[in-house]
């Protein structure tokens, strides 16, 4: 192939890529600032990174800072607006565009109804049910959750990480007789 015809080939594709981008709808929902942040934070990484989250404004503000720390490209004063976003567009209870609900069901038990009130606001039931972890990995998350934007009160943390604990936890080893 000559030279001319690469050009032209690679030219074509050029045109068409960008058509396909202009034209793909954006995994961002409408709001201020949505340029805003698909802009900058997609200079980095993938819109999935943002849109499978779901945090309050406490939980985003973090977030941002630190893609800020990393070298995020976005000014002082658009950082507010940024998180505001977010928080909005990604913030606890907003469902997940195009997600299919799994029918999980959980042991009965004190604690089964703040984990399905809480954890379930931002992601389906099967993230709990799906590992197993030791007491102090789920009070850890609870914790996290908690701080991102989980609607439980501190004095039902506990309650919530005894719960998963006894129902998805480690299997405790039995000593060799």
């Amino acid at each position: 192939m000559n030279r001319i015809a690469l050009m032209a080939a690679l030219g074509g594709l050029f045109i068409a890529a960008s058509a396909h981008a202009q034209t793909a709808p954006s995994p961002f929902p409408p709001g201020d600032n949505r340029d805003l942040v698909a802009t900058n934070c997609t200079q980095c990484h993938g819109a999935q990174a943002i849109v499978q989250l779901r945090m309050n404004e406490v939980g985003w503000r973090n977030q941002v800072y630190n893609m800020v720390l990393r070298g995020a490209q976005i000014g002082p004063d658009q950082l507010e607006p940024a998180v505001k976003y977010l928080a909005t567009a990604f913030g606890p209870g907003v469902p997940f565009a195009n997600a299919a609900a799994l029918n999980v069901s959980l042991p009965d038990g004190d604690g089964k109804n703040l984990v399905e009130g809480g954890c379930q606001l931002c992601h389906g039931l099967d993230r709990v049910t799906a590992t197993r972890r030791t007491e102090a990995q789920w009070t850890a998350i609870v914790n996290r959750m908690a701080f991102i934007g989980s609607p439980v009160e501190p004095s039902q943390k506990a309650t919530i990480a005894a719960y998963l604990s006894k129902n998805y936890g480690v299997p405790t080893q039995t000593a060799a007789k």
